[in-house]
């Protein structure tokens, strides 16, 4: 899970495009269980 949150912080510009959030939560909510899912929004705080 680290890995994946690397890869958004480098993929996610510092000015946070919300279509680019949206299309990565949608690509990690197909590609992990909803468990998974929510401990990476309990990891996530600084996208809100």
């Amino acid at each position: 899970m680290h890995d994946y949150i690397t890869y958004l912080e480098e993929t996610i510009p510092d000015k946070d495009s919300l279509k680019l959030v949206k299309t990565e939560a949608r690509k990690f909510y197909q590609s992990n269980t909803l468990e998974e899912c929510h401990e990476m929004g309990i990891r996530m705080p600084w996208i809100f």
